[in-house]
């Protein structure tokens, strides 16, 4: 059986204020049979850059559930990669995504 990776670039150049927030767009895990990571590089022009990652999933493309019924994929990049929180940091994702939408 072949494997195949795809590239799913969710938000690119997303300005967000210090304290706002940015939602990607549905990714349709239909289209593959799962995520092995998710790559996210942040910075900032006051300071280190700090996100927090979270998730929310749907069965149909509509409903999703609440982030917070879901893990945060990342608390904070500044914690979670003190050493480099602005570099290319590579997550886990999350199991359950296999048979929902992220």
């Amino acid at each position: 059986m072949s494997e195949h990776v795809y590239e799913a670039r969710l938000l690119i150049d997303e300005a967000v204020a210090s304290t706002g927030n940015a939602v990607s767009p549905a990714l349709h895990l239909n289209l593959t049979d799962s995520i092995d990571a998710i790559v996210l590089k942040a910075s900032s022009v006051a300071g280190a850059s700090d996100v927090r990652v979270q998730y929310a999933t749907s069965s149909d493309g509509t409903n999703f559930d609440a982030y917070d019924d879901n893990a945060d994929l990342c608390p904070s990049t500044l914690l979670q990669f003190p050493n480099n929180p602005e570099g290319y940091n590579v997550l886990p994702a999350p199991l359950e995504v296999d048979a929902h939408e992220l």
